[in-house]
């Protein structure tokens, strides 16, 4: 059985090497920034992955992942919440 972090090195590894250097997208995003058109909250389920699960590429999706995909309700105070963060504009 690999370790998990041997795991996560040979990943990005991987990825760097056949992925990275290779997929316009990635090439794009460096270039021109990201401006995702399509903002989704998701469940933090490790088993699905919405990018992989609806087919876009790096760049297309906005993904903020919490438990159970909930949005915790508005809250006008000095506290930090890291969804309506990810969510609100400056």
């Amino acid at each position: 059985m690999t370790d998990p972090i041997q795991q996560l090195i040979n990943g990005f590894a991987s990825f760097s090497e056949k992925r990275y250097q290779r997929h316009e997208p990635f090439v794009r995003l460096i270039e021109e920034g990201q401006s995702p058109r399509i903002a989704l909250v998701a469940c933090s389920d490790s088993r699905v992955d919405p990018s992989l699960t609806l087919d876009c590429d790096p760049g297309d999706l906005f993904v903020i992942r919490n438990v159970a995909a909930l949005i915790p309700p508005y809250q006008p105070d000095k506290n930090d919440h890291g969804t309506s963060a990810a969510l609100e504009l400056p």
